[in-house]
């Protein structure tokens, strides 16, 4: 929450990066090894949105130059979409493309 030094290294902004890249191919992976496609199983579809959603809140939680709320708003939407990816591996069940 501060305005940490860290943030700001190169290094880490590299990492993040290379993180998010990795999430998103891993989505990747998983459709091409159970051989379901996204736009086609609405379950695969929900994956891919909501990693993209995550992925794109740590994104905006992580910025400097956002002022507190936003940032803190985006980090709890972040969870809050990791949680729904949690529960669309647990039950298999799409529940916002039906």
């Amino acid at each position: 929450v501060k305005q940490s030094p860290y943030l700001e290294h190169a290094g880490f902004i590299k990492s993040r990066k290379v993180i998010d890249m990795i999430t998103v191919m891993m989505i990747a992976l998983v459709c091409m090894v159970s051989g379901q496609a996204p736009f086609v199983d609405t379950v695969m579809t929900e994956k891919l949105v909501s990693t993209l959603a995550i992925t794109f809140m740590v994104f905006m939680s992580l910025q400097q130059g956002k002022n507190l709320f936003f940032r803190c708003v985006a980090f709890a939407g972040s969870i809050g979409w990791l949680f729904y990816v949690f529960s669309l591996a647990v039950y298999g069940e799409a529940y916002l493309l039906r």
